[in-house]
Formats: C-alpha cells, sequence, structure tokens
C-alpha cells in the first residue's frame, strides 16, 4: 500500500473514532456531570398532579372557606356522580399554603371522603398553580383494605404541566398508583391524614425525550405539607443513564436528591 493511501486510511479512522466518541458523549451526556432536568421534570408533574388531591379533599370537607377568601364553591347533584365547582377565579387567588391559582377544578364523586369506596375525578378547567397551567385528569377509587388493614385506593392520572418559563417548556405524562391510607382516619380533620404512594409512570420531556418512573420506597403524602416528605423514585430516560430521587427522611421541605453514576445533586422542587 502506498504512503498516501495509508494517511488516508489513518486520516479516516481518526475521524470514525472521533464521530464514535461524539455520539457516546451526546448519548451520555450526564454520565461526567449529572443532569437533573429528568427528576426536576418529575418532580413538578408529581407535584401539580398531588395538589389536585389536596385541593379537593380541603374543599369536599372545609368548604371553600379551607382553601381561600377568593375562593367560590358550588355543587350538582343531578347527575351520576355529585359536582363540585371549585372557582378560584380568573385573577390570582392567594391560597392558604401561600400558593396562588386561578381557573376552576371540577371534582365528580361519590361517598364521603372517609368512605372506603370513595370516589373522585378531578379535571382541571383553564386552572393555573403558581402560573404553571394544569391540564389532564386525576381518578381516586376507593378498593376497600389492603393486605395490612389499611384503606387503599387505585390512582390513575394523565395530564400536562406547562411551566411560564419558556427555557422549561412542559411535561407530560401519565400514572399508576396505589394510595394507603397510614394515618388520620379515625380524625376528624383532614391535616393528620398520611398517604403513602407505590407505583409507576411514564412521562415526556418537552424535548421529545421519554422515561419511566418506578417508586423504590414508598412516597409519602401528608395533608399538612405542600411537598411530598419520603420516599425514593428511580427514573429511567431512554437515552440517557438511570438515576434515582430521594426526596429525604420525612422532613417538609421543597428539596430532594438526584444520584446518577454515584454523582449525587441537590434539587430545589417546584410548584
Amino acid at each position: 500500500m502506498s504512503t498516501r493511501n495509508i494517511q488516508v486510511l489513518t486520516t479516516v479512522l481518526v475521524l470514525a473514532l472521533g464521530a464514535v466518541s461524539i455520539i457516546g458523549c451526546n448519548k451520555d451526556d450526564d454520565n461526567g456531570t449529572e443532569n437533573t432536568e429528568y427528576a426536576e421534570d418529575q418532580a413538578r408533574l408529581v407535584s401539580a398532579f398531588n395538589d389536585l388531591d389536596v385541593i379537593s379533599i380541603r374543599a369536599l370537607t372545609g368548604g371553600a372557606n379551607s382553601l381561600a377568601t377568593c375562593a367560590s364553591i358550588s355543587i350538582d347533584t343531578t347527575g351520576a356522580l355529585d359536582a363540585m365547582t371549585i372557582d378560584f377565579g380568573q385573577q390570582d387567588c392567594l391560597c392558604f399554603d401561600g400558593k396562588y391559582r386561578r381557573g376552576k377544578l371540577i371534582v365528580y364523586y361519590s361517598g364521603d371522603y372517609k368512605d372506603s369506596m370513595h370516589y373522585r375525578r378531578v379535571e382541571p378547567s383553564n386552572y393555573f398553580l403558581n402560573d404553571s397551567k394544569i391540564m389532564g385528569t386525576k381518578e381516586v377509587t376507593g378498593r376497600g383494605l389492603d393486605n395490612f388493614g389499611r384503606y387503599y385506593y387505585s390512582v390513575t392520572f394523565n395530564g400536562e404541566v406547562f411551566t411560564p418559563d419558556p427555557r422549561e417548556g412542559s411535561v407530560e405524562g401519565s400514572g399508576n398508583y396505589t394510595y394507603a391510607w397510614t394515618s388520620g382516619l379515625t380524625t376528624t380533620p383532614v391535616h393528620d391524614d398520611v398517604f403513602e404512594i407505590d407505583g409507576v409512570g411514564e412521562m415526556k420531556r418537552n424535548t421529545g425525550q421519554k422515561y419511566t418512573t418506578e417508586i423504590l420506597q414508598p412516597l409519602q403524602m401528608s395533608m399538612d405539607c405542600n411537598w411530598v416528605r419520603s420516599g425514593v423514585v428511580r427514573i429511567t430516560p431512554e437515552d440517557a443513564t438511570r438515576r434515582s430521587m430521594d426526596y429525604g427522611d420525612g422532613a417538609c421541605d421543597d428539596r430532594a436528591s438526584v444520584t446518577v453514576n454515584g454523582s449525587t445533586r441537590e434539587v430545589l422542587i417546584a410548584l
């Protein structure tokens, strides 16, 4: 082989290896530095749809006064399911938890909230939480007692959260969960009610990247806290490294930690 041919072949091999290296870096771009965006989007979606539970439960048990002075409630009992409309108005309404809401939530329900066979379906209508628009549906269906003697519920959601920041865009997804009632069942107030959440979900970021979620340690949702208190979620992107999100040891705060490839970073939970 001539010297010129050897030089050409060497150049081709170098370029090919460089292309493989670039592709590998693009696919595993979070190997060197932790990418928290998957976890942040997951937390944003979960927080928004957990909030639908908190608002609907407070409305069912305490009326509009338990939500805000700027909220109103109307109930229609003529259908197969009772329908409660929670109206926060067209302007930002400062609520009991320091969050701003506007728009409406329509809650279709049967049975008392503390009835083991209670059912409810929550549908946002031009509804915003801290300027993020929430769209979709969440259903909660009572299933009686589990093997530990706790009331439990099948919970599904399908929806999307649009943030006001164009750089963050939207995140959409669906989930199938089980809620087990662990505390507060026998007391009248709702602020001491606590649930453990297990299940799986599928989500898609505004960039088109898809990923699945699986709860490894049950998430703890309590009615007296704006955020998930504890639990661990495994996040598996299609084209990136699997990672885990740990909500902490039970403290009521807006912080969690994300771990991937042995690197851990703290994130703030929006909404």
